[in-house]
């Protein structure tokens, strides 16, 4: 039976990226990965894949025991601008992933509005007051 809440799919080994019938693109980083340079590569060609030049609402999601590379945090500092997000929500299961995204959002620069929230459904219902 084919899910009806999924347009598009892009899955690799590290990610599986979704774009939603409602133009929202969820981002889940599969667990224990390494997010690593490539890994943030992989992203972005799997959302120029899913949605064509406009900008996104974008929901990211981690499992359990992701961490981030030295090389990914250095070439973060780049990617930020790649990446066309009008908004992204950063869904948060515990008080490590809540530290990291803390720490990654509040040191980076990014030109779109971000929030942390405990569900994915808190998360949507922000991303559509965009």
């Amino acid at each position: 039976m084919k899910n009806t809440n999924t347009i598009n799919k892009v899955r690799t080994d590290e990610i599986t990226v979704t774009l939603r019938p409602d133009g929202i693109v969820h981002l889940y980083i599969h667990p224990e990965t390494e997010i690593s340079k490539n890994t943030l590569l992989s992203i972005s060609s799997s959302l120029k894949q899913l949605v064509s030049k406009r900008s996104i609402p974008l929901i990211v999601e981690a499992g359990e025991f992701v961490s981030v590379s030295k090389e990914a945090k250095e070439y973060a500092k780049n990617y930020e601008s790649e990446v066309d997000v009008i908004s992204r929500s950063v869904i948060t299961k515990n008080l490590a992933q809540k530290i990291i995204a803390n720490y990654y959002y509040k040191n980076r620069t990014v030109s779109s509005p971000v929030e942390e929230f405990d569900t994915i459904e808190e998360g949507i219902k922000w991303l559509k007051s965009f």
